[in-house]
């Protein structure tokens, strides 16, 4: 088995000499890539590219916000979405809140040199402003091939020790957040405005005007 685990990004080749039957000698070159991941936003309905604003929502009813994320790298990369309303500074969170927003497809694989693209929902429940946060998080990647890695974490992790519980992984490499959205949005009452009925009475005329509030 040869094993190919580089240092550096980049092409290497390098030579490999077997030995055979009756003392043979055969040369063969073996070559490789060195990746670093590399993620960027292609596409997002913002002038900023971390915060995602839905302005005013009625209350019960959906608007959606479309974010693309291109992978630049040759690697293929498994992502997850992982959504929370208190952002921690130097602590990754793996809990999942409920926050009324949604993002679609929430789990999945960045092919190489290939665009993803992500529909953010939100769905206010209340007439309230509501902030959240999602963090793209890639898993199984190396810290090394990731430069927007957390430095608190490559810290942790370049001192060799086993790291506190919140980066529990199932996977060789723990799962790193790569990119951290901010979500604004606000639940707005609906309001109802009907025509004014016309109710007809003997010697008179009564106009009648309401305004319905959910």
């Amino acid at each position: 088995m040869i094993m190919h685990e580089p240092n550096l990004p980049g092409k290497f080749t390098e030579k490999l000499i077997i030995q055979g039957p009756m003392q043979t000698l055969t040369e063969c070159q073996i070559q490789g890539v060195g990746c670093i991941l590399d993620l960027e936003v292609a596409s997002l309905d913002s002038a900023n590219s971390s915060k995602v604003y839905f302005g005013n929502v009625d209350v019960g009813m959906s608007a959606n916000r479309i974010v693309k994320v291109r992978n630049n790298s040759e690697m293929k990369v498994q992502y997850h979405w992982t959504m929370y309303t208190q952002r921690v500074v130097d602590k990754i969170s793996l809990t999942e809140e409920d926050t009324r927003y949604s993002i679609e497809p929430a789990k999945g694989f960045f092919e190489p040199n290939r665009e993803v693209e992500f529909a953010i929902t939100f769905t206010p429940m209340h007439v309230e402003g509501y902030s959240s946060y999602a963090d793209l998080v890639v898993d199984d990647v190396p810290i090394q091939a990731i430069p927007r890695a957390p430095e608190p974490l490559k810290v942790l992790l370049n001192t060799g020790s086993s790291g506190p519980s919140y980066l529990g992984s199932n996977t060789r490499y723990p799962s790193i957040p790569y990119f951290t959205f901010e979500l604004k949005g606000f639940g707005s009452p609906c309001e109802l405005v009907a025509d004014s009925p016309v109710i007809k009475l003997p010697g008179e005329l009564l106009t009648v005007s309401y305004t319905h509030l959910r």
